[in-house]
């Protein structure tokens, strides 16, 4: 278990946390220049803290959230990114991946957000707030939600903003009276700014 508390990291090469390894970050900043592979356990505690740095969150591995953190670079999550009741994370670069976001904290996507895999369904049990620089990409090859086109839907409260881009996939050309559900939220509110369509 690797414990880091009230000060700076820094780690300038490549950074795995091995599945059976722990990082805990409280009250400070990491920055992993290299990039974080976590394939065990990560958690953020304490006054909560800032990670740059791309990250990799494999399958099979967490990063709990459990007081306010941002992250500064890429997270690409494939594991268990879970958010705590009453928190809340802030994400400034890209946030991709297959898998889903447990807890009922917060998130608030300040960068670019193409959810799923090419394209999927992403579940959200918490709350999702699009700031006005954040990038959605939502992909659509079919008609058949969460395989051929992007479903995003959150258990709380999802709060429009930024660019939505919506890019077709594989030649796929929609017709006249096609629909296509890219989002659902127990509360929805606010509008995006723009729209893209690629």
């Amino acid at each position: 278990m690797n414990v880091h508390s009230g000060g700076e990291l820094h780690v300038d090469g490549a950074f795995t946390n091995s599945a059976s390894g722990g990082l805990l970050v409280g009250g400070d900043t990491a920055r992993f220049q290299g990039g974080l592979v976590n394939e065990g356990f990560v958690a953020i505690y304490g006054s909560g803290g800032t990670l740059f740095g791309d990250i990799t969150n494999v399958a099979l591995a967490q990063i709990v959230v459990a007081a306010p953190t941002t992250f500064g670079g890429s997270l690409l999550n494939a594991g268990e990114l879970q958010i705590q009741a009453g928190q809340a994370a802030v994400f400034l670069g890209d946030v991709r991946g297959p898998s889903s976001f447990t807890g009922t904290g917060t998130k608030v996507y300040e960068g670019g957000f193409p959810p799923g895999a090419s394209p999927g369904l992403v579940f959200d049990e918490g709350n999702a707030l699009f700031g006005t620089a954040a990038l959605i990409e939502m992909e659509i090859a079919g008609h058949t939600q969460g395989v051929e086109y992007d479903h995003y839907r959150v258990g709380g409260r999802l709060e429009l903003g930024g660019t939505l881009r919506v890019k077709l996939l594989e030649g796929f050309s929609p017709i006249v009276g096609d629909a296509f559900d890219l989002f659902d939220a127990t509360t929805l509110r606010g509008l995006f700014a723009s729209f893209d369509f690629d």
